[in-house]
């Protein structure tokens, strides 16, 4: 069983911030966060983020922490 992401993310990271972002995209979806994505990401294709990001809140609104973990890593350029 893994632990919830949100818990395990220290409050300031980019990590952090995309997940919150996320969980507003999936809860308010007339909010744009093309930018704030943009700006905590290390993907530079816009098309290759917003495919990643879009992963990562499938993964939120499935409750799948291990492809929310792996999204999280896509976009921060974690290697593991």
């Amino acid at each position: 069983m893994t632990a919830r992401i949100a818990d395990q993310a220290p409050p300031d990271t980019a990590r952090r911030h995309l997940l919150v972002l996320a969980h507003r995209q999936v809860a308010h979806l007339w909010m744009s966060t093309e930018d704030e994505v943009a700006l905590a990401s290390v993907i530079t294709d816009r098309f290759e983020r917003d495919r990643a990001f879009r992963g990562l809140c499938d993964a939120v609104r499935r409750a799948d922490h291990d492809a929310a973990e792996t999204a999280l890593d896509l976009l921060t350029g974690v290697t593991r």
